[in-house]
């Protein structure tokens, strides 16, 4: 298992990763441009990665137990 964060400890909107054998959790979810907006999405966003290398669709809803 893997863990990253970007921002500060105590800083809420601190965006951060976790990554577990090909499913990867991404919490505070940005838009990709590098403008550091929040995108207009759930709060989570789960990929597998053996499927969805572009991290493109968001299984979140229909794999709640990842």
């Amino acid at each position: 298992m893997a863990y990253w964060q970007l921002g500060n400890y105590d800083d809420t909107n601190a965006q951060w990763a976790v990554r577990k054998g090909p499913w990867k959790l991404i919490g505070n979810v940005r838009e990709p441009t590098g403008k550091g907006k929040k995108m207009d999405l759930e709060k989570l966003f789960l990929v597998n990665l053996d499927k969805d290398i572009s991290e493109k669709n968001n299984l979140a809803k229909s794999n709640p137990k990842k």
